[in-house]
Formats: C-alpha cells, sequence, structure tokens
C-alpha cells in the first residue's frame, strides 16, 4: 500500500533475513516532481520494480530497481525520450521484460524490451507488440 503522499510502501510478505511474514516499510527516493506508477516484487521479495514518471506532465517513465535487503537503488533505467512499463520478472530475478515506447524513434509503436540485471544491458526484442510476461 502506498502512502497518500506516494513516497513510502508498506507491504506484507515473506522476508528473506527472518524467515517469517512481516509488515515492512521501505520509502522510495523520489523527486519532487517525480510520480510512482507502479511497483512489481521480484518472486523472491528481494527486489522491487518502481515505474516512476518523470512528472505529471511527461509521458515518459523510468524504472528502478529497489534492493529491499539493501535498503537502496541498485540500478537505474532512465532515459526522457522513452516510456518503460509493464515490465515483469523471470523467475531468477536476473531478466526484465518490459514494453517501452521510444518518442523520438522512427518507429511509432511499441515494442518489447528485455534487461539483463547481470550485466545492466537492456535490448530491444521485437517491434510492434506490447504486454510482455515472463511465464511460470
Amino acid at each position: 500500500s502506498m502512502t497518500p503522499a506516494g513516497k513510502s510502501v508498506y507491504y506484507f510478505g515473506f522476508y528473506l533475513m527472518i524467515s517469517k511474514n512481516e509488515f515492512s516499510q521501505f520509502d522510495i527516493p523520489i523527486k519532487e516532481n517525480e510520480l510512482v506508477t507502479g511497483l512489481k516484487f521480484a518472486s523472491n521479495q528481494d527486489k522491487v520494480i518502481i515505474g516512476i514518471r518523470y512528472s505529471s506532465f511527461s509521458p515518459a517513465q523510468k524504472m528502478v530497481i529497489y534492493d529491499l535487503l539493501m535498503d537502496e537503488i541498485i540500478l537505474e533505467l532512465s532515459d526522457p525520450t522513452i516510456s518503460a512499463g509493464n515490465y515483469s520478472w523471470s523467475n531468477s530475478g536476473e531478466l526484465i521484460i518490459y514494453q517501452k515506447f521510444s518518442f523520438d524513434s522512427g518507429i511509432k509503436t511499441p515494442e518489447i524490451a528485455i534487461w539483463d540485471l547481470d550485466d545492466n544491458v537492456s535490448n530491444t526484442l521485437v517491434s510492434d507488440a506490447y504486454l510482455p510476461h515472463f511465464l511460470p
């Protein structure tokens, strides 16, 4: 659950360090004009993707990976000319598949890309596609 100001998240889940269910909270490090658009926890719940719009005036959206055990952002995929969303974790937690739209590209349709977190590399897989999801 998000706080009304949109700067903290409260969640109930399995926490790896203490091996029991507990109610936890983490603060989202966003700038004053940024807006949180979504959250997606990894299957082992140690990381979360946070979708963040640059402002209420911009359709562009970035993705950040927040490590709950380290209590900090560990990776960020940001480019103000791209909107990244509809993200899905791989079961291993090493890959994220997502939909992107490039505002300054000649391609005016959404694309599906994959982000390899180990190498911090993102590659487009296919154009004119949307709503990607890893299968269990």
